[in-house]
């Protein structure tokens, strides 16, 4: 939900700053440009919320010393995916 409210605001603020009539003057569909801006900051937030986890996870699995094998890492990430849906 958030991210479409920042892929519009960075709508507004190209309308504000003048340079969404140089994009639309391109042969490019409206749609696209709205599906490609809310893609955009998905995939950004996306990647944030991914490091906000790995990188904390990470320091306690160096810090505490347990060590994780490939094996165990499919089954931990096929839970996180059970979890998840």
């Amino acid at each position: 939900m958030y991210d479409k409210e920042l892929g519009f605001e960075a709508i507004v603020k190209e309308r504000k700053s003048g340079s969404l009539n140089v994009l639309m003057t391109q042969p490019v569909y409206r749609d696209n440009v709205i599906t490609g801006k809310l893609i955009g900051m998905m995939a950004a937030l996306g990647l944030v919320i991914v490091m906000a986890v790995a990188v904390p996870v990470g320091i306690m699995l160096i810090v505490s010393g347990i060590t994780v094998n490939p094996e165990d890492s499919e089954k931990y990430f096929a839970v996180a995916h059970k979890i998840s849906l």
